[in-house]
C-alpha cells in the first residue's frame, strides 16, 4: 500500500471517528472540492499542506500522524489506534448488513413455507372433491343398475301375469312392490354404505 493510500485510509478514519455524514461534508468543512478530496482518499491525488493544516486546526488532528501514521491521531491525550477503530467500524457495519440479510432471508423462507402450506391445503381440498365426485358417480351407476334390474323384473312379471289375468294389472303392481320394495331399499342402503367407506 502506498503512502497516498495510507493517507486516504486515515482520512476515512477521521470521517468515521468524527461521525460525519459523508466525505463530501468533510471536504467542504476543510475548504476542499469534494471531487478532488475523493481523489485524495483514493490515493489518486496528493494531500496538500493547505488541507492538512485545515484538518489539523478544525479537527485537532496530528499532522505527523496524518502524513506518516506515526504517533497519536489527535493532538493531546487521545491516543486511540486508528487502524483498530477502522476495523471495529467496518466490523460493526458488516454485522449490521449481515443481520439485515438474515432477516430478509428469514422473511423469504417464511413466505415460501406459507405458500407451500396453502398449496398443500388446496391439494387436500381438491383430492377430497375428487373422492366425493367418484363416490357420487359410483352411487349413480349402482342406482341406475338397480333401476334397470327392477324394470326388467317388473316387465317380466307383468307380462307373465297379465297373460293369465289381464284385468288385474293394478293388483300385480301392488304385489310386486310389496314383494320387491324392502329388498330394493336394503340394496340401495348397502350400495351407498359401501361407497361411503371406499
Amino acid at each position: 500500500m502506498s503512502d497516498k493510500e495510507n493517507i486516504g485510509q486515515r482520512l476515512e478514519w477521521i470521517i468515521a471517528d468524527k461521525r460525519l455524514k459523508s466525505k463530501r461534508a468533510f471536504a467542504l468543512s476543510i475548504g476542499a472540492d469534494p471531487s478532488f478530496f475523493d481523489k485524495m482518499v483514493r490515493g489518486a491525488a496528493t494531500l496538500t499542506d493547505k488541507y492538512a493544516d485545515n484538518i489539523a486546526s478544525k479537527y485537532g488532528v496530528n499532522k505527523e500522524w496524518l502524513y506518516s501514521g506515526k504517533g497519536a491521531p489527535y493532538l493531546g491525550n487521545d491516543a486511540r489506534e486508528p487502524s483498530t477503530m477502522i476495523i471495529l467500524d467496518r466490523l460493526s457495519q458488516a454485522f449490521v448488513e449481515q443481520a439485515a440479510a438474515f432477516r430478509a432471508q428469514a422473511e423469504m423462507m417464511k413466505s415460501i413455507e406459507s405458500k407451500m402450506a396453502q398449496e398443500k391445503t388446496q391439494a387436500k381440498i381438491l383430492k377430497a372433491i375428487e373422492d366425493q365426485e367418484a363416490i357420487f358417480a359410483r352411487s349413480n351407476e349402482n342406482q341406475l343398475g338397480l333401476a334397470s334390474l327392477v324394470g326388467e323384473i317388473l316387465t317380466r312379471d307383468i307380462a307373465r301375469e297379465a297373460k293369465n289375468n289381464p284385468d288385474n294389472v293394478q293388483k300385480i303392481l301392488q304385489d310386486f312392490l310389496r314383494r320387491i320394495g324392502p329388498k330394493l331399499t336394503q340394496d340401495v342402503k348397502e350400495s351407498i354404505g359401501a361407497d361411503g367407506h371406499t
